[in-house]
């Protein structure tokens, strides 16, 4: 997403350039190559992708599946001009001495392939963002007590699993480890294609709060210039803020409609998540929801499994129990999102997207930068997150910070 940004802005200022993009993965869309298959945007298409780059659906409330942003990525990569070009497999390594006046900087990157090799370069964008890598795994929670000694299945896996259930396979409990939006992501695909005989259960862990979809993207017949827009909602929200009121200022934009939870009315943890009516219906529904409460591990009680939760309660299964993963997203310690540092870095190179703001049409400190030259750069205090944010307990207030 960052990277390719970068090169469509590139594109549309200096289409004669010689850019170069790399990235780790075969294909263009970075992360997404890693998501799993039935994962969809938290919004409608239009306020993702490339910038200027069109999107092959009719329809702007699409929410796109992960194999049409991958397309939507493929196909903008495809239509870059010559000079323009795109390896993947290639690892950035670093950023080595200067070699010339007219390419002063000696970029080392790295194919299994070809070994490690260089290219010199006038300008190097580090447009890695949150470089995901997987889900906290149980030995990782903090909740885990060690008692189960049964497998768990990761959201790649879930397609398969229903694809070798037939009649002859024996009555499952789903159980899905967690309550944010890949919880629910997973648990609206598995109440669509599991059996009638099947259960399901969510733990979600800390209840969460939404952004209402319906109401931050209305659709046609309900625009209204009196709608706030995204940035007006977070606008308002920090306004009200005084340091301390956090769980006052989430209940109020509950109450209002914009946030919104799947079954606990109390929910105050809120981490930009979008979800809409139908999802939350889907999963109110099909799926036994444990709000407040964590997994801590199951035990085999000969007939039937007993899952364990942190508050001492318990679910009794005599089905077949299979723990779906789904607990915070994780990060490389390489990821963009993880250091602290000026957007220009010492060795010349720019760090792009996520610690310069807001991506898209809201990032004003890249307007600053075209109207009043680079050195505006060195009047601004713009620098990662990691003292303040990564390294922290994430309560109430986060957000608020956050924003």
């Amino acid at each position: 997403f960052g990277g390719l940004n970068a090169v469509a802005a590139l594109r549309r200022r200096i289409p004669e350039a010689k850019v170069l993009c790399v990235d780790l993965h075969k294909e263009p869309g970075g992360s997404w190559s890693d998501y799993y298959d039935y994962v969809r945007l938290h919004a409608r298409h239009p306020s993702f992708g490339v910038s200027g780059h069109k999107w092959h659906f009719n329809d702007p409330t699409i929410l796109a599946p992960r194999d049409d942003v991958l397309y939507h990525f493929k196909s903008f990569v495809n239509s870059m001009p010559p000079s323009y070009s795109f390896s993947g497999e290639t690892e950035f390594l670093r950023v080595a001495e200067k070699t010339s006046s007219e390419y002063p900087l000696h970029v080392i990157l790295r194919r299994d392939d070809a070994g490690e090799y260089d290219v010199q370069a006038r300008h190097v964008i580090n447009a890695t963002g949150f470089f995901y890598s997987g889900h906290m795994t149980a030995s990782e929670d903090p909740h885990n007590d060690g008692s189960s000694k049964q497998l768990e299945w990761g959201t790649s896996d879930v397609s398969r699993l229903l694809q070798e259930c037939d009649d002859s396979t024996r009555p499952r409990t789903y159980v899905v480890v967690g309550g944010g939006k890949t919880g629910i992501d997973t648990a609206c695909y598995l109440s669509q294609h599991k059996r009638v005989e099947d259960d399901l259960v969510l733990i979600e862990g800390r209840s969460k709060l939404f952004l209402n979809r319906e109401r931050v993207f209305p659709d046609k017949a309900n625009l209204s210039i009196w709608n706030p827009t995204l940035p007006e909602i977070y606008l308002d929200m920090i306004l009200g803020w005084d340091g301390t009121n956090s769980k006052e200022r989430m209940a109020e934009f509950r109450d209002r409609g914009i946030l919104h939870s799947v079954v606990n009315p109390d929910a105050t943890s809120y981490m930009f998540a979008h979800l809409g009516a139908s999802e939350k219906d889907l999963v109110r529904s099909s799926a036994q929801v444990i709000s407040d409460d964590y997994f801590v591990g199951i035990e085999d009680h000969g007939s039937t499994t007993r899952i364990k939760l942190s508050s001492g309660s318990h679910l009794d299964s005599a089905k077949e129990v299979l723990l779906i993963n789904c607990r915070t997203s994780t990060a490389e310690p390489r990821s963009g999102y993880l250091f602290d540092v000026h957007p220009v870095r010492p060795d010349g190179s720019t760090t792009f997207g996520g610690l310069l703001g807001s991506s898209g049409p809201t990032n004003y400190k890249y307007t600053l930068a075209h109207t009043q030259g680079a050195q505006v750069y060195d009047r601004l205090a713009i620098y990662g997150f990691k003292h303040t944010f990564a390294d922290r307990q994430i309560d109430e207030h986060y957000v608020f910070q956050f924003i």
